[in-house]
């Protein structure tokens, strides 16, 4: 009786054990599961109760600070990337757990803190391609660029065929106006994925800068037959037909892209400009002093607007007033680096002096 009571005994604590394990286990591989399908805040539950159990689950920390990570919560993420450190981690671990704190740095503008979490993990393993594909990025945001475009070039000998290095790299390119570099480095992203995203639509954006109307016409096409919901894709290739000169097309392409996008300020002024081509002044007024009414802040109507006063009517105090107001608006926005906003800001600072000593007694 007494070994019949000993091995009932045996059995239920065997019982009650796997099935511990049992729970434990389905939390991380729901937490997996969760994590796969972008259901960051319930996988982070699960990961949680998962480590409730199993505190020295390297792997679950990991994740959760991932998971942490895309719900934005980046402080939280740091940590737990932190405890892996302290938990006896294989150097791979490791080197992921510095890459993981280095890119909550990274997000929340501690690009130095960033970098040197980075250099850390390259310490570990000098092939680590993440690790020096996002200090490349870091360089960039902090605006060392040409430091960043270095790191892109030596990560791409580990990793040749890596089109994630090589949209970054034409990103690189394009801040600092070298496009024939973007282009080349575009055309590397084709050569790997044909198919990619907003790639022909960015090769169009940087033909048109470069005044090659055609190409440019061509990419936003090739675009817009892979993917013919491109909004955007639309309205360039509307502004491409404009700045080649076919007004007609132009309007076609912007009007379709304004019924899809209709309080998009850009395409009603890239509208009102077709109207200028046109000749049809009324218009292009009435639709420029209605999208000043409707967005006061919004520079290039301003332009626009002193540019019909001046070009069109001749009446210059209010083309300066015009002129004015886009400088002021200009200078303030974000998108002064831009070449071609640049150059408008510079043609419109020489012309407000032009115009000031016409108008001077």
């Amino acid at each position: 009786m007494k070994n019949v009571l000993t091995l009932t005994l045996y059995l239920i604590l065997t019982a009650s054990f796997s099935s511990c394990q049992f729970q434990e286990k389905s939390h991380y591989v729901s937490a997996k599961q969760l994590y796969k399908e972008g259901k960051y805040q319930k996988a982070a539950e699960e990961l949680k109760k998962e480590i409730a159990n199993n505190s020295g689950s390297i792997d679950a920390h990991y994740l959760l600070g991932n998971s942490y990570y895309y719900l934005k919560m980046y402080q939280e993420a740091e940590e737990e990337y932190r405890q892996i450190l302290e938990m006896n981690p294989s150097d791979e671990q490791l080197a992921k757990a510095y890459v993981g704190i280095g890119i909550t740095y990274r997000d929340r503008k501690k690009y130095d803190a960033a970098i040197e979490q980075f250099k850390k993990a390259i310490a570990i393993d000098e092939n680590l391609v993440k690790a020096r594909f996002f200090m490349g990025d870091v360089y960039v945001a902090k605006g060392d660029v040409f430091e960043g475009i270095a790191i892109f070039k030596k990560t791409l000998e580990l990793a040749p065929d890596e089109l994630q290095i090589y949209l970054r790299l034409a990103h690189a390119y394009g801040l600092l106006g070298y496009r024939k570099e973007a282009i080349d480095a575009y055309k590397k992203v084709l050569e790997i994925d044909r198919s990619f995203r907003n790639v022909h639509d960015a090769l169009g954006v940087l033909y048109l800068e470069e005044d090659s109307y055609e190409e440019a016409i061509q990419e936003f096409k090739r675009e817009l037959e892979l993917y013919p919901d491109s909004k955007g894709t639309v309205y360039n290739l509307g502004h491409a037909y404009y700045k080649k000169g076919d007004l007609e097309e132009a309007m076609s392409h912007l009007r379709i892209a304004l019924k899809s996008d209709p309080d998009n300020p850009n395409i009603k002024c890239a509208i009102a400009g077709v109207h200028l081509g046109k000749n049809n002044i009324n218009e292009a007024k009435r639709l420029l002093e209605d999208l000043i009414l409707n967005n006061p802040t919004y520079p290039d109507a301003y332009y626009s607007l002193g540019w019909l006063y001046d070009e069109k009517l001749s009446k210059l105090n209010e083309a300066l007033k015009y002129y004015s107001k886009f400088l002021e608006l200009s200078m303030n926005s974000n998108n002064t680096r831009k070449n071609d906003t640049f150059q408008r800001i510079e043609w419109t600072k020489k012309r407000i002096q032009e115009i000031k000593m016409t108008l001077s007694p």
